[in-house]
């Protein structure tokens, strides 16, 4: 039985991405380099889980 990791990989990265956003909230790093990294790691991560649950379905 393969697992896929893909999604607890994504989650990881969405951790990672959500305390950098913090950091450029604090003006140590700048928000508009952060921000779109929180926002592309929230949509793969939502993506990987979404194409998790279609993996079985053949037209």
């Amino acid at each position: 039985m393969r697992r896929n990791y893909f999604p607890l990989l994504f989650v990881l990265f969405v951790v990672i991405a959500f305390f950098f956003n913090l950091l450029g909230f604090m003006n140590m790093i700048p928000v508009y380099i952060t921000l779109p990294l929180l926002l592309a790691s929230i949509y793969f991560m939502l993506s990987s889980i979404a194409y998790q649950k279609t993996k079985g379905y053949r037209r």
